[in-house]
């Protein structure tokens, strides 16, 4: 539900973050790191307001008890779109602990 949540909902709020990470979550974003909610939707945030208009368009979801893969296509108005990233997702409870964004060349 997590990674549902989190790739299905635009404008992300902290209150819809609260339920999908952890409170003492990882994002790491192509080597940038960010640690905790605020963090994270600060992140997010930046994204959003600096590509209002973009869309996630899933290639492959890789799934076990306590991790997920996910390639996605994401499209938008920012260099080099559309783009392929890869999300390593490990979850804890049903909320993801850590997350690594990756190019997928």
């Amino acid at each position: 539900m997590a990674v549902r949540l989190l790739f299905g909902a635009h404008d992300k709020d902290a209150m819809l973050f609260s339920h999908v990470f952890a409170p003492g979550a990882i994002v790491t974003d192509r080597e940038r790191l960010f640690k905790g909610i605020v963090s994270i939707v600060a992140w997010q945030r930046d994204f959003e307001t600096r590509y209002p208009a973009h869309s996630f368009e899933p290639l492959r979801l890789a799934r076990s008890a306590r991790n997920v893969v996910a390639h996605m296509r994401v499209r938008g108005e920012f260099p080099g779109s559309p783009r392929k990233l890869s999300y390593r997702i490990e979850l804890r409870d049903h909320r993801i602990v850590a997350m690594r964004v990756s190019e997928v060349r």
